[in-house]
């Protein structure tokens, strides 16, 4: 959705592309601020609470952008940008605090080499969103229940 959909939809709410990649660059730089934050904001709160933060966090990011209509989907896409954030670095954490050190640089060494490999387009999430009459829809109801 993040790759394929939201970028469509805030050309749609936005109308002029200056301003959707300022909107995004704007996007960019919060989550990195966050991203830089997160580890100092794990000292005062535990884990397990951020990642479910995070967790809340993208779920209501996706209610904002189904009920809240075009003009909130600006929010929606901060909303899960950062969310992602949070997650991906909770469960980075998680997942090193179970490795050691020389195990992980042994299983590690092709790592990289996945990055690179070709995965699905972001045509399917357009075709769909084309289909689908929820963005059309005016009212809440009308967004929620037509497909």
């Amino acid at each position: 959705m993040l790759i394929s959909v939201y970028p469509i939809l805030m050309y749609r709410s936005l109308g002029d592309a200056k301003t959707v990649s300022e909107v995004y660059l704007g996007i960019g730089l919060c989550s990195l601020a966050l991203a830089m934050c997160t580890p100092f904001i794990g000292r005062f709160i535990p884990r397990r609470y951020l990642y479910t933060l995070g967790g809340l966090t993208m779920l209501g990011g996706n209610v904002v952008g189904v009920v809240g209509g075009l003009k909130f989907i600006p929010l929606a896409v901060l909303m899960n940008a950062m969310a992602l954030v949070v997650l991906t670095i909770c469960f980075s954490a998680y997942l090193l605090d179970y490795v050691e050190r020389t195990s992980w640089a042994r299983t590690n060494r092709c790592g990289c080499s996945t990055a690179a490999r070709p995965g699905p387009s972001a045509i399917p999430g357009v075709w769909m969103m084309d289909r689908s009459r929820w963005h059309r829809s005016s009212s809440p109801a009308g967004r929620c229940c037509a497909c």
